[in-house]
């Protein structure tokens, strides 16, 4: 759909999920998880909206910190969204360990490291946070909290989307991205 209103995308696959299938164990940072999103963006010379979903968010929050200027907007969607000082497993509180350990392989120990965030770059790049209201992976709950311990530039609620909302709620994904995309904040 965003190829369709001229919208170039490229959709890159983390090191342990996808078709990735590097072992979870050896992915043991935050930099190794987000290196395929790194590399592109020490490869470009223009900037990009990104947009990171569930763990997804560690790899965008490191990517505003490595190149802010190359990021002109940061879109998560029912992702992590960590602050300064924080890890991604604080963030949802132990809420899905278990979801995640019986759903798919996770590299499991990102989940632990603190993220080293400055006002300065990280801080630097708009953020805005897309919520579901049926994920009963990433339950609401824990959306509100990642959001409003650390508040984006704007919020967005999908109804009825699930953890899998670019499948179940796409049409509304897709014009809350282009909405974003294309505002002026």
């Amino acid at each position: 759909m965003m190829e369709e209103v001229n919208f170039n995308t490229v959709l890159l696959d983390l090191p342990s999920g996808g078709v990735d299938r590097t072992r979870p164990e050896d992915v043991m940072t935050i930099a190794n998880y987000s290196k395929p999103l790194t590399d592109y963006l020490a490869s470009i010379n223009f900037t990009v909206l990104l947009v990171g979903h569930d763990l997804g968010g560690a790899a965008v929050s490191y990517a505003m910190e490595m190149y802010p200027d190359k990021i002109e907007k940061a879109i998560f969607i029912q992702a992590v969204m960590p602050k300064d000082g924080e890890t991604p497993g604080l963030l949802i509180n132990g809420y899905k360990i278990l979801a995640m350990k019986l759903l798919t392989d996770s590299p499991y120990s990102i989940l632990n490291e603190v993220m080293h965030l400055t006002k300065e770059n990280y801080g630097s790049v708009k953020r805005f946070y897309i919520t579901t209201n049926m994920d009963r992976f990433f339950p609401s709950e824990v959306q509100k909290h990642i959001y409003t311990q650390n508040p984006p530039k704007a919020k967005f609620v999908l109804k009825n989307g699930d953890h899998a909302s670019f499948f179940s709620e796409a049409p509304y994904l897709f014009n809350m991205l282009r909405t974003i995309a294309n505002s002026q904040w």
